[in-house]
């Protein structure tokens, strides 16, 4: 055969040419769309776990303050100004000539209900293995407390007929807190609160005793008791929870002139507290239970009042543990995390018998121990205490 003209073979090359032109635009175009897809899709894609570990759990961000005691906290740690340590020997004497007379009018420890009791610091942990809650926690909506369906009275008691189960004599208490019997037995402790009842402190208070299911003693100043507040106490008293009397006046100069206690006027003023606790809670009511304003440890001249106050069936009670929440505006916690800490402080500062007596306060000011309450009701449930209240 002969050799192609000269001018096909050039058609074919250029027929060939524009092939590989168009393969390649092709090739170029479908590169491009794929690139744009890939784009798209991750634009539109989910954080992955490696994006996500970026970011921080809000549980963890919260970091707890610990403030470290300083020497004013040594002189305050028996709380508001002028109070003296609690185990000092004056202290531990009268409380021995007060509680002679204690042998067997307690309730034994074998007769305590499962109400408050946590038996093993586990069941106070805060989470399970699964990251289930297993106590509430502080951040729970608090339940309305529900009307009670045993509100049966206990005659000449501070308390209903059912809390009898987990009520203690306070004298037995307070001699076991100074270490001089242990009638009490298992580890328990006695959550107080001093200075109500107040309208917006009080509530909020009964509402986490409510969701925790622990019991207090709260101890009224009488002249807070009156018509506008009766469905509070009414509500104390219903609740399960115990009375007791802080005064009627919480007036220092006139139950401590010059810082001598004026007997007379102390007996009066826990008197007339009974008399209109017993007004609105029924003639069946009757508390034995009484705490100093200031503490026992904080006034002279106290044998002729204990005196006085014995003789007419009223038994006084300190502390042993403490919020912080009475002592002066420098020395006083500021964070739920360093109450917290100032309670477990306060802890060492006194001896350890196996009871606890825990003063706070529902006075008007006090949202700070509203905001506390639940951290140090799980401090204690966490260490295996029974929860109690004063009788």
């Amino acid at each position: 055969m002969g050799k192609r003209p000269q001018h096909v073979k050039q058609q074919h090359q250029r027929h060939w040419g524009r092939w590989l032109i168009g393969i390649f635009s092709v090739v170029v175009l479908v590169g491009l769309i794929g690139l744009m897809m890939v784009q798209v899709l991750d634009f539109s894609a989910p954080e992955t776990s490696s994006g996500q570990s970026n970011q921080t759990d809000p549980a963890q961000q919260h970091q707890t303050s610990r403030q470290q005691p300083t020497s004013q906290d040594h002189s305050h740690a028996a709380e508001s100004s002028g109070h003296q340590a609690h185990g000092s020997k004056s202290s531990s004497t009268a409380a021995a000539s007060s509680s002679s007379s204690s042998a067997s009018t307690g309730r034994s420890s074998s007769s305590q209900s499962a109400t408050g009791v946590v038996p093993d610091a586990a069941a106070g942990s805060s989470a399970n293995a699964d990251g289930a809650t297993s106590t509430p926690r502080a951040n729970d909506a608090d339940p309305t407390p529900q009307a009670p369906t045993n509100v049966t009275p206990a005659p000449g008691q501070n308390h209903l007929a059912a809390a009898s189960q987990y009520a203690f004599d306070v004298q037995q208490v307070r001699a076991q807190m100074y270490g001089q019997g242990s009638a009490i037995g298992q580890k328990t402790v006695f959550l107080t609160f001093d200075d109500g009842i107040n309208p917006t402190i009080t509530p909020q208070i009964l509402a986490i005793l409510h969701r925790y299911q622990v019991h207090a003693t709260f101890f009224l100043v009488g002249k807070a008791i009156n018509q506008s507040t009766r469905a509070l106490l009414l509500q104390e008293y219903q609740s399960g929870h115990g009375i007791a009397i802080h005064s009627f006046d919480h007036n220092y100069s006139r139950l401590y002139p010059k810082r001598r206690a004026n007997a007379s006027q102390i007996l009066a003023e826990a008197e007339q507290t009974q008399a209109v606790l017993r007004q609105y809670l029924g003639q069946q009511f009757r508390t034995r239970v009484w705490r100093y304003p200031g503490g026992h440890m904080s006034w002279q001249n106290l044998a002729p009042a204990d005196l006085a106050l014995r003789q007419h069936g009223y038994y006084w009670m300190d502390w042993n543990a403490a919020s912080g929440d009475a002592l002066g505006a420098k020395e006083a916690p500021k964070t739920v995390a360093q109450m917290v800490q100032y309670q477990a402080y306060s802890l060492s500062y006194f001896p350890d018998h196996g009871v606890r007596v825990v003063l706070m306060h529902d006075a008007a000011g006090k949202q700070l121990t509203v905001a506390a309450l639940p951290q140090i009701i799980e401090f204690y449930q966490q260490r295996g205490y029974r929860f109690g209240i004063l009788s």
